[in-house]
């Protein structure tokens, strides 16, 4: 049974939030009171902050860059992704471009992981690194309908790990995968760098 949530406003009436979508209660928090440290993301040796306007800016743009991708209202979009800052991005920015996400544990099995990603009808996936993909990368021909990918964390020499990438894909195939050469891999995976990034200052 559903309940009825209300919030107080700064004149002490109560607003309800039924029926509210997380994007939109994003966009009233910036118009009420812009909080300069309200998320937080590890990097090297400390924590550094995001402002809920550096996060709605962001949002905003990854749910353009995903539409343009011809991901279309009602998509799926999968994420294999750690817990932090670049999932919630992801996941408010898929709200907002009125995609469906499927976001998959990274405990999961390698074989669970490739058959959520194949049974969900996906056409984009959001991985957290290379390290990620790298595992995955050898499986993708069980994935017919995946045409995307987009890594949220690149190391500044992205193009020669891509490169490697793409040839550990190809050459390190698990018997029952489907092959696929180097040229359809280009097309399916890797398309976009990044789409993920920090907020411009």
């Amino acid at each position: 049974m559903f309940s009825r949530t209300t919030i107080k406003s700064s004149n002490s009436s109560k607003l309800p939030i039924l029926g509210r979508t997380l994007p939109s209660l994003l966009d009233e928090a910036c118009r009420r009171n812009t909080n300069h440290r309200a998320f937080n993301q590890w990097q090297i040796n400390a924590w550094q902050p995001q402002s809920s306007r550096e996060v709605q800016i962001a949002t905003e743009e990854l749910a353009v860059g995903m539409r343009s991708q011809q991901l279309m209202r009602g998509d799926k979009i999968a994420f294999l992704m750690h817990s932090d800052l670049n999932f919630c991005l992801a996941d408010f920015a898929s709200l907002l471009a009125g995609l469906v996400n499927v976001p998959i544990d990274l405990t999961q099995t390698i074989d669970n992981i490739i058959y959520i990603l194949s049974h969900s009808t996906a056409k984009a996936l959001i991985v957290s690194d290379l390290d990620l993909l790298a595992q995955i990368i050898p499986y993708l021909g069980k994935t017919p309908d995946l045409q995307t990918i987009i890594v949220a964390d690149i190391p500044n020499d992205w193009e020669s790990k891509r490169t490697q990438l793409l040839t550990c894909g190809v050459n390190n195939q698990s018997s029952e995968s489907k092959m696929i050469d180097n040229s359809e891999l280009k097309s399916a995976c890797l398309c976009i760098p990044m789409l993920l990034c920090q907020t411009r200052q």
